[in-house]
């Protein structure tokens, strides 16, 4: 039986972390392993060049996850897309399992194994469409003690339940679905483009799934980790493009207040906690927040 499944990997100075991904995708299961590697600088060419049975389209700059994205989906000629984060690793029988479940429900346009740290806790990948209000109390930290329906809570990411926006970090996609809708907007450079994208799908009458019984390590940071101000600056700048893009230009400007006021809370929580560079930089960037 032919493989349905491609996967599609972004990388970006991830060398620590790719090899121990391409090594647990299981080659007798999936049709291609396809990597999109963003004008790395470290030695994530190296480990690709050992891999003899991997397509590696390399850019000549960083285009950012979402354009990088679409390279590979569009080089995909399989049923199933598998949209891989370059530091995770794939346990035995997730992708079959995943690939089963989009064979039995039709509707079902995406499913998002359940996500695990490598000390066997789960990572809470599972999100409501972010609000103005589930946003402002998740950045300020007051999360914890109002509630919210944002993020959601570890027992309900341990059943197998249709959900608004799993995790980018792995999902296997219908491909025919994308074909009909659009891949990831170009816009956002990194951050909020999976959102963006599951809503689109979900307007267009689809369904998407969590699914735990489908479960993979996630190595969370990878290489954001080394540029934490740049990806934070990145993840602000999308939040705005997010609501600029399904908002009235009012609404925009009061996203853009209310990301200010979360932020000085923040900061402040930050400065009690002694994470003194992270709460400067929150200040730091609030002018920045208008300009976006």
């Amino acid at each position: 039986m032919a493989a349905k499944t491609t996967v599609v990997i972004v990388n970006w100075n991830s060398a620590p972390f790719l090899e121990k991904l391409l090594e647990s995708i299981p080659s007798a299961v999936v049709a291609q392993t396809i990597v999109i590697d963003n004008a790395s600088t470290d030695h994530s060419m190296e480990v690709l060049e050992r891999k003899k049975d991997v397509y590696v389209l390399r850019n000549h700059e960083n285009l950012g996850f979402g354009v990088a994205a679409n390279q590979g989906i569009e080089l995909s000629r399989t049923r199933y897309v598998l949209l891989l984060n370059a530091d995770i690793e794939v346990l035995p029988g997730a992708i079959e399992t995943m690939e089963q479940f989009l064979e039995e429900n039709s509707k079902a346009a995406v499913v998002a194994p359940q996500l695990r740290f490598q000390n066997g806790r789960i990572q809470l990948s599972c999100r409501a469409f972010p609000t103005m209000t589930g946003l402002f109390l998740y950045l300020s930290f007051l999360d914890r003690i109002v509630p919210s329906d944002y993020r959601w809570k570890e027992q309900e990411h341990r059943v197998t339940v249709e959900v608004d926006q799993p995790m980018g970090a792995a999902l296997m996609f219908r491909k025919r679905v994308l074909q009909e809708i659009g891949l990831f907007d170009p816009r956002f450079f990194m951050y909020m483009e999976d959102v963006d994208l599951c809503l689109r799908i979900k307007q267009a009458g689809w369904t998407i799934f969590y699914l735990p019984e489908a479960q993979m390590i996630h190595h969370a940071g990878g290489s954001s980790a080394a540029e934490w101000e740049r990806t934070q600056t990145n993840f602000l700048e999308s939040v705005v493009r997010y609501f600029r893009k399904y908002s009235s230009p009012a609404q925009g400007i009061v996203l853009k207040f209310s990301l200010v006021g979360a932020l000085v809370f923040r900061s402040l929580v930050l400065l009690v906690c002694g994470r003194f560079r992270q709460s400067r930089f929150y200040l730091a960037v609030l002018p920045r927040i208008f300009s976006y």
